[in-house]
């Protein structure tokens, strides 16, 4: 006894304090939160009187705190040897509920205090409507009206005496009394509040069989969940998750697909992958999966790929021609696929295609199909690189935020990083015509639509040439890895090293974006954009069914005879102005890949290490792709240094600036030599 007069004592000191010196704290009860229209007169009137009698039975005449009810609480504690009752005001648990703090003795009178503050700001009637809005009721369901759906999957209106009864019991302890084997205890605490409101209607709770119908909420990752919790913190993740746009079935669809297609690539040292699908149409978020590994390190597991940061490689490739083609260039316009040496990022690199193989002159539409770099460079550099980038802004890459000259023309072959959240809506964007913000929600507000400069030709033209699968053969080879069922673009980016994969595919009414690579940054052995086709195999049947898409180009003014109308500058004839059934039979074969020289690159410099005596010291000249039987020949400065059939050759370094190439012979095959390479050396010989 002597314990709890001093804890009186000193409680009664803190409130005084509170109330002189302490800063008023300031509650939103009212703001940035959903409110229903009537407050608590949408409430049924039952059910109001249940639960201030069950919680709080002299609300409306106490100012934040039940003293009688506090001191009937300390003596049935003192009784009982323990803590049973807290005796908490509706006032002090929206306090509880604004300020989440851990349950101690201090922090109990800190309540107190503050629920006095409480109402002398608001009044009786905004707490208790905050209170039936906002109080948790176990699992994930947050106020009286999502419990009732909760439990019993109907709205409020529609409940029967017993269930109201049930609902202001589980206030007291939720997740316990709902339990099967706690139902005697909830059916007895129904009988005493029942006949504590001394209401005929409710009488008959003894012989009551209350009956849940629990509501069945979807499952998303939690990846997911946290972005929506982001979005609205105050709502609970149940009322999200029922509010949520996602398609349940695709979503399920898509995790065992990105499963199973991250299983039969698990020995190229992939680990994680990422998949986001969108109707084209509304922006809405259909399917969001997260799939692999996540334990990974103390982060990993909270990282998500759809928000992860990477390099897009080729993917903002379609962007950058069909600004070309806004600027006047014609699709069938001449331009030339050679190895160059360009400035990409902070360094002089030399320009190659993925295959290691230049074709020469060659058309816009092949460059483009085949995802060619030297030409999407040579492209970028006559588009201009600030309307690019001013167009990837439009689009929504909002994570290139670094001026264009710190990217250079390489922006154009995935220099800097992007998200396959942005990557996606930027392709939906395109494939629409107009930029809006994505969806999560059925009860979002009407988004903003912002039309893109972009013509819609344009658009056409390109989405028509990433749909067309013979288009690709120069680098992709058989047309049937990248084909579809149904019309759609498809366009893949590999980032330098084999770090990231992606593939996109979008028409008229779904955008699809996927990203394979693992969390931690490492590379995987040697996984590209296009051996992700099978998922989108996967999820076609599943999105379209027996419905059939348009094709980009109906109309026949957008044909491709009438690209040939318009290709006067093409010189020599191109399968590109052949209907697409003449493709299969005329389209040129893949050229055989010829030898290259990948050691040392053009404008390396290298350092004597003085610690070293120059014969410990030398650098490696090395060549790929050449043929069994070959005899080479390394020449530095026009001197012959080496004969003989090895690919590689240590080459003793000194101080000064050399040229190198090498020069093949074969029998059966004509002499090659490679290009001429340009390097130095600095220090003592």
């Amino acid at each position: 006894m002597r314990l709890y007069k001093k804890a009186a004592a000193y409680g009664m000191v803190l409130i005084l304090i509170g109330h002189f010196f302490l800063l008023k704290p300031v509650y939103h009860l009212d703001e940035n939160r959903p409110q229903s229209r009537g407050g608590i007169l949408d409430y049924p009137p039952f059910l109001l009187e249940a639960i201030l009698r069950s919680e709080d039975k002299r609300f409306f005449s106490h100012h934040g705190v039940d003293w009688w009810a506090r001191l009937s609480a300390m003596a049935t504690n003192l009784q009982k040897g323990r803590i049973v009752r807290g005796a908490s005001t509706i006032s002090e648990q929206v306090v509880r509920i604004q300020n989440k703090r851990p349950r101690t003795f201090l922090t109990k009178w800190l309540e107190t205090i503050e629920a006095s503050l409480l109402e002398a700001q608001f009044s009786k009637s905004q707490i208790l409507g905050f209170y039936l809005e906002q109080v948790p009721y176990g699992g994930e369901a947050k106020g009286v009206k999502e419990a009732a759906h909760y439990y019993f999957s109907r709205s409020l209106e529609t409940l029967s005496f017993e269930e109201m009864l049930a609902l202001a019991v589980l206030l007291r302890s939720p997740s316990k009394l709902y339990q099967r084997d706690q139902r005697p205890r909830l059916l007895l605490a129904m009988k005493r509040l029942c006949d504590e409101l001394k209401k005929a209607s409710c009488m008959e709770i003894p012989q009551a069989k209350l009956s849940f119908r629990r509501a069945k909420t979807p499952r998303f990752p939690f990846h997911l969940e946290g972005e929506w919790r982001r979005q609205r913190p105050d709502e609970s993740l149940w009322q999200l998750r029922n509010q949520s746009l996602l398609d349940e079935s695709l979503q399920a669809f898509a995790q065992k697909i990105m499963d199973q297609q991250l299983k039969s690539l698990e020995t190229h040292q992939v680990s994680n992958g990422g998949l986001l699908v969108l109707d084209t149409k509304t922006k809405a978020i259909k399917a969001w999966v997260v799939a692999g590994e996540l334990g990974l390190g103390r982060d990993a597991a909270y990282l998500d790929p759809i928000r992860l940061r990477r390099q897009p490689g080729s993917t903002l490739k379609p962007f950058l021609y069909s600004l070309a083609l806004d600027q006047g260039h014609s699709p069938l316009q001449t331009i030339d696929d050679q190895e160059t040496l360009d400035s990409i990022g902070s360094g002089i690199h030399q320009v190659e295609n993925y295959s290691h193989i230049h074709y020469g002159p060659l058309v816009l539409r092949d460059a483009l199909a085949n995802s060619l770099n030297a030409p999407a460079v040579r492209l970028a550099q006559k588009v201009g690189l600030l309307p690019f980038y001013n167009l990837l802004q439009e689009l929504g890459l909002e994570s290139l935020a670094k001026a264009p000259s710190h990217y250079g023309v390489g922006l154009a072959l995935g220099v800097g990083e992007v998200t396959l959240f942005e990557l996606t809506r930027a392709y939906a964007a395109f494939a629409s015509g107009w930029f809006q913000s994505l969806s999560f929600f059925k009860d979002e507000r009407t988004r903003r639509r912002v039309p893109l400069s972009l013509k819609r030709r344009s658009r056409q033209i390109i989405s028509d040439i990433l749909s067309d699968p013979k288009a690709r053969r120069l680098e992709f080879g058989d047309p049937s890895g990248l084909s579809f069922e149904e019309a759609m673009a498809v366009k893949t980016g590999t980032s330098s090293d084999y770090r990231d994969a992606w593939l996109f595919a979008y028409n008229d009414a779904y955008t699809i974006g996927i990203w394979f690579g693992n969390l931690t940054g490492d590379p995987m052995e040697k996984v590209t954009g296009s051996m992700l086709a099978p998922v989108v195999w996967g999820l076609q049947k599943h999105l379209f069914g027996h419905s059939r898409t348009q094709p980009f180009l109906p109309s026949a003014e957008l044909s491709w005879l009438s690209y040939c109308q318009q290709g006067a500058d093409i010189k020599t004839p191109t399968p590109s102005c052949l209907p697409r059934s003449e493709l299969a039979t005329t389209w040129p074969r893949r050229r055989e890949k010829n030898p290259r020289l990948v050691f040392p690159k053009t404008h390396m410099s290298f350092a004597l290490d003085p610690r070293k005596t120059p014969d410990q010291q030398a650098i490696e000249f090395k060549l790929e792709q050449v043929p069994p039987g070959a005899q080479i020949q390394w020449y530095v400065n026009d001197e012959l240094v080496y004969e003989g059939p090895e690919k590689a050759y240590a080459w003793p370094l000194r101080s000064g600036n050399f040229q190198v190439y090498a020069y093949l012979q074969h029998s059966q095959k004509a002499p090659w030599q490679s290009p001429l390479v340009s390097f130095s050396v600095r220090g003592n010989p």
